[in-house]
């Protein structure tokens, strides 16, 4: 638009500058309404945002306390799976204890008897026969022919055995704890265990040979036929078998008041590796 001098005369100059400026304020209030605008809706998704925010905060309280809750329970319910699971064991343990009492007073009798195997006899060897040729393993075990009361021969894979009845079961004790003594010897000496008894026995020798396997300072012992000892340093923990199961068993039940008072009340077996393997066919 020209310009208007004092005199009423137009000025005739033209200034692009002042248009070019004029030009870019309009543009920065229309961005600045724009940018009020953006604002405007930014602070209300903030606010939105918040109260979101809050409302996860405290349906997240409500979800940790629910956790918690439910945590407590399965603490509850795990104590009592335990308390559960250690009462099924220990009637396990005492089924299996009931059942080698029931075994032990049936073959109660065969305390007095022991085995020789590795004696020179033969089918129809006289009763004298026999006598003579355990001898050796009598002598060697600190016995003598007096402490036998009769001798039987028995089937021993090909060959055949000595079945000794001794005068007391305390005797059969000290003939299976002079064992050691007979190692270079053809003898070996076994109770006399019935079928379930050698079962029984048999299974606590491969349970003690496999927890065993990667000790170098452990050992284990077999009392009477029904118990293994696992000893490692001072330390001894007990085990019983049914004959397919190993169970732990109380020490009073493998060391008894009455058997600390008379240890040869139930006759020892040999210990780990030196108890006897030699097992009957018949």
């Amino acid at each position: 638009m020209p310009n208007v001098t004092e005199s009423g005369s137009e000025d005739d100059s033209y200034d692009p500058a002042e248009d070019k400026m004029m030009t870019i304020l309009l543009e920065l209030q229309k961005s600045s309404k724009t940018t009020n605008k953006t604002l405007q809706t930014l602070q209300c998704d903030v606010k939105s945002s918040h109260t979101t925010l809050e409302t996860l905060c405290k349906d997240m309280k409500t979800i940790k306390g629910t956790i918690m809750n439910q945590a407590k329970k399965i603490d509850l319910l795990e104590k009592k799976l335990e308390k559960v699971d250690y009462s099924q064991t220990r009637q396990t343990a005492e089924i299996a204890h009931l059942k080698n009492d029931i075994i032990q007073l049936k073959e109660k009798g065969n305390l007095c008897f022991g085995k020789i195997s590795g004696a020179n006899v033969k089918k129809g060897d006289t009763k004298d026969g026999i006598r003579s040729a355990i001898d050796g393993a009598l002598s060697l075990t600190g016995l003598t022919a007096d402490d036998v009361a009769d001798v039987n021969l028995i089937p021993w894979g090909t060959h055949f055995a000595v079945r000794c009845k001794f005068q007391s079961p305390a005797l059969v004790g000290k003939l299976l704890r002079g064992s050691l003594k007979l190692k270079n010897s053809n003898f070996k000496v076994q109770p006399d265990h019935s079928p379930e008894q050698r079962a029984v026995r048999k299974h606590l020798v491969t349970c003690g040979k496999e927890i065993l396997a990667d000790s170098t300072t452990a050992s284990f012992q077999l009392k009477s036929w029904r118990y293994l000892v696992i000893k490692n340093d001072a330390k001894e923990v007990y085990y019983e078998s049914d004959g397919n199961i190993l169970v732990k068993a109380n020490k009073e039940w493998v060391l008894p008041k009455e058997a600390r008072k008379n240890v040869l009340k139930v006759p020892l077996e040999p210990t780990g590796a030196l108890a006897p393997t030699t097992s009957q066919t018949s």
